[in-house]
């Protein structure tokens, strides 16, 4: 019995300890995590990036389980180490079970993926500086970055758009 507590003891430190504020927490929730392309678009007004979380959840492509936030970032409220969608060194895939790829120790895809997000053309909104004026704007003269669904190596990158022009959202199972 007493190797059994000890063992306990010391897989809790482990989560525990990998768990502070230096990065993203690991990936407790899902076993298989998977990212799926909106079936709907949406211009810049999310009502920040929580409100883009909802936009996930209520998405006619969501699978039928698991808890999904979106890939979006605003370098204040969710940035790479401020509740980041991503767990590090984790492998990710469609809902269909293809392989997209693995991220790297920073919670970050590792590029090329293996296979794109989508098979889907379209474009795709992730954000950082500038924003969207935190997801709140569908301002013409407001901008911020998007990638492409169907590629390995621009799928968060590579676009810079308008805040009203009308884009997907990636959804990453927690």
């Amino acid at each position: 019995m007493a190797s059994i507590s000890k063992f306990f003891v010391l897989t809790a430190l482990a989560l525990l300890s990998s768990c502070g504020k230096d990065g993203p927490a690991p990936s407790l929730g899902c076993s298989k995590c998977r990212v799926f392309l909106t079936a709907a678009t949406f211009d810049g007004n999310m009502n920040g990036v929580t409100g883009a979380d909802d936009l996930c959840m209520a998405d006619a492509n969501k699978p039928a389980d698991g808890e999904y936030m979106a890939n979006l970032t605003d370098f204040t409220n969710r940035a790479f180490d401020i509740e980041w969608v991503f767990r590090p060194n984790t492998p990710y895939y469609r809902p269909d079970g293809t392989l997209i790829g693995t991220t790297g120790s920073d919670g970050l895809l590792v590029l090329p993926l293996t296979n794109a997000i989508s098979t889907v053309n379209a474009t795709v909104w992730t954000g950082g500086s500038p924003n969207c004026n935190f997801w709140s704007s569908a301002s013409g003269a407001s901008s911020s970055f998007a990638g492409t669904s169907n590629s390995t190596t621009t799928p968060t990158t590579g676009i810079f758009q308008a805040c009203s022009t009308m884009s997907r959202l990636y959804c990453v199972e927690q």
